[in-house]
């Protein structure tokens, strides 16, 4: 695609289910830049990455008002980059849609930005204009020959739980409840986006609690997802490094002033109407005895029930 003015652009509509819900996104574009000067090169009203004063940059808009930017000049992660003009470069960006923002160029990381960030919203009506910012002004102008973006797999959570190896039998019951489950949710419509936008909240809330609470605990709660990580694809879910992972991991949580059990963002979704109605509608997963065995020990260690049987709807940790 060549550009020179405000008709070398191209307007991608966002009115498809799949541009709904963004939460973190990642892009690259494939051009050639003739001449230095200002140049969007992707735009919408949540996300763009355009070149300005030879910088590269990555804007980013979230709920609440939350305005994000990374700049290869002054987010550099080694020296300052400018964009080249006169050959063909891939240059793309990143907001993993909590904590970081990342630039590259031609597959090298250039610029990265950290701090607390709100999801990225999804563009909304005016859409998503290649080779030029929406209001027609501001040109690439030079060529573009690919694009390419993605957004946070939707699926990420669901594929990560059926990565754990577990017998067919096993198997078989998770389908059957994530199968009630939807069920149920279809015939409780009114919950369904509030009820998934709460989950995302609640997961996103506590995520940047810990975030706020500095690097240190941020870097715990990394290694701690890793180590979880790790032993859930081993099948290895209800012995003691498990335990151990939340013990150390709820213990340094504490001593910061983070509390899981009452966190504010936790309370939310276990006070959830819109969460009694449909797991009151569906069986409970109580034939995953390895799961039941691992949420047993934990709470256990972590002295969050009494109650020597496990309600799978309500005890979980």
């Amino acid at each position: 695609m060549n550009i020179a003015n405000a008709q070398g652009a191209i307007d991608i509509p966002t009115d498809a289910p799949a541009w709904r819900s963004i939460v973190g996104i990642r892009g690259e574009v494939t051009l050639l830049l003739d001449i230095d000067s200002e140049a969007f090169l992707i735009d919408s009203n949540s996300f763009n990455l355009f070149v300005r004063s030879g910088s590269l940059n990555g804007w980013f808009r979230s709920t609440p008002n939350q305005y994000a930017q990374v700049n290869s000049h002054w987010d550099a992660v080694t020296t300052p980059y400018s964009v080249p003009t006169g050959r063909w470069l891939t240059l793309g960006f990143m907001h993993d849609g909590l904590g970081t923002m990342e630039l590259y160029a031609d597959g090298d990381l250039v610029a990265r930005r950290t701090g607390t960030y709100h999801p990225v919203n999804p563009p909304g009506p005016p859409g998503v204009c290649i080779g030029n910012s929406l209001s027609g002004g501001t040109p690439a102008a030079g060529r573009i020959d690919e694009v390419k973006i993605w957004r946070r797999n939707p699926r990420f959570m669901m594929e990560e739980f059926f990565e754990r190896p577990m017998d067919d039998q096993t198997a078989d019951c998770w389908r059957r409840f994530t199968s009630e489950v939807e069920d149920a949710l279809r015939r409780h419509p009114e919950c369904q986006v509030p009820l998934t936008e709460l989950i995302q909240e609640t997961v996103t809330g506590v995520l940047h609690s810990a975030a706020n609470r500095g690097s240190e605990t941020w870097k715990r709660l990394q290694t701690a997802a890793q180590q979880y990580r790790e032993l859930w694809h081993s099948g290895d879910i209800d012995g003691d490094a498990m335990v151990s992972v939340f013990v150390k991991l709820f213990g340094w949580l504490e001593a910061v002033g983070i509390n899981p059990s009452t966190d504010p963002n936790v309370l939310r979704i276990t006070r959830s109407d819109c969460l009694r109605i449909i797991l009151a509608e569906v069986k409970p997963p109580d034939c995953d005895r390895q799961m039941i065995a691992m949420y047993r020990k934990i709470a256990d260690a972590l002295g969050l029930y009494d109650d020597a049987s496990l309600n799978t709807h309500g005890a979980n940790p």
